[in-house]
C-alpha cells in the first residue's frame, strides 16, 4: 500500500492578517513563521530543531513555542510538532521530492528578496551575508539525491578553518569556523567544554576511520555542534582483464551548526581528513601558548594537557594504520617552547616570558634549573639574517631578504630542535610580524619525527 503524505504548504507570501513578507508554514488554519536556518537545517540533520517561531525575534535566541523533531527516511520527511501554546503533538510526514524543492525554493526566494532590498518580517535578524553562505550550499545537498554513484570528480573539497583569535581573561575563547570563504565567529568556555571528551573523539575518529563523531564544543550550555562522518568516495576504475578494480578516496563530510549565541546557517563541506584533524587539534591548543602562568585564575596548562594526544599527533605524522599500536597514549607537557624571532628575542617560554640566546647553544631551565642543553647549529646565524634585514624604525623588512627560503629554513631549525628536547616539551614556529604574507598566520606545532 502506497504512503499516504500530508501537503508541505510551505510559501514565501505576504502574509494576510500580518501583512508581512517571509516564509510561512500552514499549519491547521493559521500561517506560522518560518526560521529559514532551521528549515535549511532540516536537509542535513535530524534532531530537535526550531524552524515554527512566533515572531522573527526568537530566530536568534530560540523558541521553545513550537519543538520540531525531523526524521528523514529514503522517501519522505517526518515532523514530529509539540507546542506548549496549545498542548498539542502533531506528526506530519512530508513526500521527500516536493519537501525538498519546496524547502530550497523558498529559501531562493528569500535570499532574492533581500539581494533587492525588499521587506521582510526577517529585517535585523537574517543577514544577507549569511543566507548567501547557505544558497551556496544547496548544490551539494542535491549532490546527495543524485540517482548516480558519486565520484571524486563531483566533489569540491573545502579547507576547514578554525583559529581561535581573543582569549579573554577568564576562560572565553573567540573562534573562527568554518570552510573556504563559508565562516563565522564563534564563542566557547572551557568550563562548560569538556575538552577530555573532545579529545577523546577526535581519538575516536583517527583510530576508526569509518564511524560518524560528534564534537561539541560549548559557550555556555549551547554547543556549536560539528559532526564528522568518513566518506570513501570513488576515484577511479580500473579494468584488470577478469574484472575492474575500484580505487577509493577518504573525505570527511563535516556540518557545523552554530550554537544558540551565533547567527547563521549550519555550513557543510568535503574535507581532507589531515587537515580536518590537524587544524581542529593545533586550533584548540594555540589560545594556551604563553598563558602557563602559575598565579593565573584560570590553569591553561591543564587545558593544554586535556587536549595533547600523541594519537592524534601520530595520525597527522602520517602513520595510517593506529590500531597496530602507539607507544604512548598520554603525556603531560610542562614547558612550552614558540620560536618567535623580534628585536632581541628568539623564543618565547609557556608563560610569555621571552629569551635571546648568542651563538648555537641554548640552555633550557625550568625554575632557574637546567632542563638541557641544545646545540643547532646554524641556529644563530639564521636569527641575525633576519635581525640585519629588518628596519626597526619601520618594522619592515629588506625587500631583497628571501623570507620563504629564511621561513623554510626556520622550520628546518625547529624539526632539528624538537627532535632534541625531552618529552615533556612542545615546540612552536611562529612567523615575526614583519613577514606580511605570513603575519596573519598560525603558530605551527613541530612535531617530533
Amino acid at each position: 500500500m502506497s504512503e499516504q503524505f500530508n501537503k508541505f504548504d510551505l510559501e514565501f507570501k505576504l502574509n494576510a492578517n500580518e501583512k508581512t513578507l517571509a516564509i510561512w508554514f500552514r499549519l491547521g488554519d493559521k500561517d506560522v513563521l518560518v526560521n529559514p536556518y532551521g528549515l535549511f537545517k532540516s536537509l542535513i540533520s535530524s534532531e530537535n530543531i526550531t524552524i515554527l517561531v512566533q515572531d522573527a525575534t526568537k530566530i536568534l535566541v530560540g523558541d521553545l513555542s513550537f519543538q520540531v523533531d525531523v526524521s528523514e527516511q529514503t522517501h519522505s520527511f517526518t515532523w514530529t510538532i509539540s507546542s506548549y501554546l496549545n498542548d498539542m503533538v502533531l506528526e506530519l510526514v512530508f513526500e521527500r521530492k516536493e519537501y525538498r524543492q519546496k524547502v530550497i525554493e523558498t529559501l531562493k526566494e528569500l535570499f532574492e528578496a533581500l539581494q533587492l532590498d525588499i521587506a521582510t518580517a526577517y529585517k535585523n535578524y537574517i543577514e544577507l551575508a549569511e543566507l548567501e553562505k547557505l544558497i551556496e550550499q544547496i548544490p551539494l545537498l542535491n549532490l546527495f539525491e543524485s540517482l548516480y554513484k558519486i565520484t571524486t570528480k563531483d566533489i569540491v573539497e573545502e579547507t576547514f578553518h578554525f583559529e581561535c583569535i581573543i582569549v579573554e581573561e577568564c576562560s572565553d575563547m573567540n573562534f573562527i569556523i568554518g570552510f573556504g570563504n563559508k565562516k563565522y565567529e564563534t564563542l566557547i568556555t572551557e568550563w562548560s567544554t569538556n575538552m577530555e571528551h573532545v579529545r577523546h573523539t577526535i581519538e575516536s575518529l583517527v583510530y576508526y576511520a569509518k564511524n560518524e563523531q560528534i564534537v561539541k564544543l560549548y559557550y555556555e550550555d549551547s554547543p556549536t555542534t560539528i559532526t564528522i562522518s568518513p566518506k570513501s568516495i570513488l576515484e577511479s576504475t580500473v579494468s584488470m582483464g577478469s574484472g575492474t578494480a575500484f580505487k577509493y578516496k577518504d573525505f570527511f563530510l563535516v556540518n557545523i551548526s552554530p550554537n544558540d549565541f551565533s547567527k547563521g546557517a549550519d555550513l557543510i563541506a568535503f574535507c581532507n581528513p589531515k587537515q580536518f584533524v590537524k587544524e581542529l587539534y593545533e586550533g584548540l591548543l594555540i589560545p594556551a601558548i604563553g598563558r602557563f602562568v602559575k598565579d593565573d585564575e584560570f590553569d591553561w596548562k591543564y587545558l593544554y594537557n586535556q587536549i595533547k594526544s600523541p594519537v592524534i599527533e601520530e595520525y597527522i605524522n602520517g602513520k595510517e594504520n593506529l590500531i597496530s599500536g602507539v607507544k604512548k597514549r598520554q603525556t603531560i607537557i610542562s614547558h612550552i617552547i614558540t620560536i618567535k624571532p623580534d628585536y632581541d628575542v628568539l623564543y618565547e617560554d609557556e608563560t610569555g616570558v621571552c629569551y635571546r640566546h648568542f651563538g648555537d647553544m641554548i640552555d633550557l631551565y625550568d625554575d632557574d634549573n637546567l632542563v638541557c642543553s641544545i646545540n643547532i647549529p646554524g641556529v644563530d646565524e639564521w636569527y641575525k639574517k633576519y635581525i640585519d634585514s629588518t628596519n626597526w624604525g619601520t618594522l619592515t623588512i629588506d625587500i631583497n631578504f628571501d623570507l620563504d627560503s629564511w621561513n623554510t629554513q626556520g622550520l628546518e631549525i625547529a624539526k632539528a630542535i624538537r627532535n632534541q628536547l625531552p618529552d615533556n616539551f612542545d615546540l612552536w614556529y611562529a612567523y615575526p610580524y614583519e613577514d606580511e604574507k605570513n603575519r596573519n598566520r598560525k603558530p605551527i606545532l613541530i612535531y617530533k619525527q
